[in-house]
């Protein structure tokens, strides 16, 4: 017998094709975009869209190597590998948000006020009193806030890894 009802089994593989199509959707904006210089073009194709790619493929594969209707208890190897696409996945999550912080900072070309760069501790989505903040509409400045605590369970989560 599975744990999951076959009701939300199906609602997994709904949001695994839908996962697959956000990415093929969302991938050449920022692969193929147009960017107003060469680092920011950097971060979004070779940063963020490879991360999101990896991200994407981890959940595929802990699809195939634990799918949701498995009966039997897993191998130790099965869990092995899907324990290594969780931690890929996690570490992903880290380094797309960063990717997408210096892709900002880069196409905006946020200095210190001083106009010298900023320091790489200030940059990211989710710093607090960082200059970039301010650089964020009202409503996007709002939407982080709002998922700050999902932030800090995963940036938790993280650590422990």
């Amino acid at each position: 017998m599975t744990i999951f009802s076959k009701e939300v089994i199906e609602d997994l593989y709904v949001g695994l094709d839908e996962l697959r199509a956000k990415y093929i959707d969302l991938m050449p904006r920022f692969s193929f975009g147009k960017f107003s210089n060469e680092k920011a073009r950097e971060y979004a194709a070779h940063g963020f869209s490879r991360r999101l790619g990896t991200m994407v493929r981890c959940i595929e594969n802990v699809f195939a190597i634990l799918p949701p209707e498995k009966e039997n208890i897993p191998s130790r190897d099965e869990v092995v590998d899907v324990q290594i696409n969780l931690q890929a996945f996690i570490f992903n999550i880290f380094g797309s948000l960063d990717n997408l912080a210096w892709l900002w900072v880069s196409e905006k070309e946020i200095k210190k006020e001083n106009g010298s760069p900023l320091p790489g501790k200030l940059i990211g989505l989710f710093v607090k009193k960082s200059p970039i903040q301010d650089t964020f509409s009202d409503e996007f400045q709002n939407t982080l806030n709002e998922f700050r605590p999902w932030y800090k369970q995963v940036e938790d989560f993280r650590h422990a890894l």
